[in-house]
Parts: C-alpha cells; structure tokens; sequence
C-alpha cells in the first residue's frame, strides 16, 4: 500500500506497525502539508455487519476528546474500495484487486516514542518519574471516561511518550498486540498481560478496566516486568483472574504499593472508584517523597 492516496488526499508513506484490525501508516497530508498517522482497518473487517457504522461512531467520539494527552483525531473515511499497490506490507487491503473495501482513520503523529521502547531500553524507571507518567495518564482518562469513552487496551505500546509529556494513542478502537501470547481471537479487544479480570472473563469493558491497565503499567515501570507472565493468552488470562499481585520491589515505598495493589483489585468494586481519586493518591504519595 506504500505510496497509495486516500481521499485523494493523504498519501501513505511509510509502514509504522500492525495489529488485528489493521496497520498504521506515516503519512502526507497532501492538501495542508503535513505528516500525520493514519490507521487503515483489514477490509474483513468491513465485511462484518455493523463494523462500519461502529468504527464511524467511535471516530466521531475520538474525534470531540480534547486533551493534550490524547491523540487528535483528525479525519474519518470509509469507501467501497480504493486501488493498492502493495510492498509486502498491506497486502491485507487487496493489493491488485482495485476494488477492496477501506476504512481509514487520520490521526495526529505523535513524536517520541512508545513507553515499550522506553522500558525496553532502561528497565524499571525511577519512583518519581513513574508516577509522573501515570499522573498524566490518568488526567487523560479523566476526560475521556467523563465522555463515557473507555479505552480498552491501556499498556504501553499505546503511551506515546515525548519528554515529559505523554500521550495516550490509538484510543477508543485500540485492537489487540500482534504478538500471539498476548492475544485471544473472538474475545472483546484488549490485550491479555494488561486485561482487567472481568474483561477477559465476561468482555464487560468499564472505566475501571482501564484502571486496572493502568496499575498494571505502572507496575511494570516500577519493577521492571510484568506482574503475570505466561506463554499463551489463556495463561496470562487465569494468573489475572486467580493470583496476588506479586510484590513490587522492596525499595518502592509503600504508598504507592497500596495504589498499585488497589488498581489492580480483581473485584471492580474494591478498586479506585475513578481515575480522579487514583491521580489523587498518586499525588499524595507523590508528594510524600
């Protein structure tokens, strides 16, 4: 699809990464002149008796957020097909076959990188600049659960981070991770080491579910790793639906533990009651150093 112009307009450039509902490009806004992301959804998907009308609705609820800490949505487009000339990536889309289906969403690009990466690189990150993090978060889900959006799949391949800001990506459609462990074909979207219990178990998806991602995370840029690890979906999926959370490491003190451990409550009623009264806690554990 390299090179293909949608809407006679946004011309995809280059390939950013891929997930279950579709990939996400680096592309020119060929009419005001600017780069932005653009994320094309797998035509099979279209093919799904409602996904069109669905993925209209969120696109037009993503796009009234506004918060510096998520992601603009710019444009929505839906068409009964579009030509392709395929490279190796997008080959989903019809390469060759001139009429597939496309739905596209145009986003703002976000520079910086993924908290992924950044956790990758260092490992477990400073108390202080871990809570930061969350904080941040944590406002942005503020304004999106009070416009009764969930995100659905909190981790950090989805926070963009760019110095001291950082910004939630992919919101309100969020697919699951393209690595197999961590995905569950036919189950509600999200992914498997971040998933709440009662979003793997019943697919019952509230702002609480988003808190619980988010202890997680927090947890993982604290000690360095995941709290549950697994080889498949299914195992991940029982060790969050059965088992303690692990304890953090010891020099993480014990404020913080207490929030981490109270987001990450199986039972939705014994966690934070919203991502306001979380972000207090942090702060207050925050400011007691």
């Amino acid at each position: 699809m390299r090179g293909t112009v949608l809407a006679d307009r946004y011309r995809l450039v280059d390939w950013l990464g891929g997930g279950s509902m579709g990939d996400v490009w680096l592309a020119e806004d060929e009419v005001l002149g600017r780069r932005v992301a653009v994320k094309v959804v797998k035509p099979a998907l279209l093919d799904e008796p409602g996904f069109a009308e669905r993925f209209h609705t969120e696109a037009r609820v993503m796009a009234r957020l506004r918060h510096p800490g998520i992601v603009g949505v710019y444009d929505y487009g839906h068409s009964g097909g579009d030509g392709a000339s395929g490279d190796g990536h997008g080959g989903a889309y019809g390469a060759g076959t001139g009429r597939r289906p496309v739905g596209y969403l145009v986003m703002e690009l976000i520079d910086g990188q993924p908290l992924s990466a950044v956790l990758e690189r260092r490992g477990a990150l400073p108390v202080a600049e871990a809570l930061r993090l969350a904080l941040q978060v944590l406002e942005a889900l503020e304004a999106a659960h009070a416009s009764g959006v969930v995100h659905q799949d909190i981790k950090p391949a989805n926070l963009m981070v760019n110095g001291d800001r950082t910004v939630i990506a992919d919101f309100g459609i969020a697919g699951p991770a393209c690595d197999p462990r961590f995905t569950v074909p036919g189950v509600v979207l999200g992914t498997a080491a971040y998933q709440a219990p009662e979003q793997a178990s019943t697919g019952t998806v509230t702002a609480s579910a988003d808190l619980y991602a988010l202890g997680v995370v927090l947890y993982e840029c604290l000690a360095g790793r995941l709290p549950y690890d697994g080889e498949t979906a299914l195992e991940l999926i029982l060790k969050h639906l059965t088992e303690p959370v692990p304890p953090l490491p010891g020099d993480v003190p014990a404020p913080v533990r207490a929030v981490v451990e109270r987001a990450m409550a199986k039972d939705p009623g014994e966690r934070w009651p919203d991502a306001a009264t979380m972000a207090a806690a942090l702060r207050q554990a925050l400011a007691a150093g």
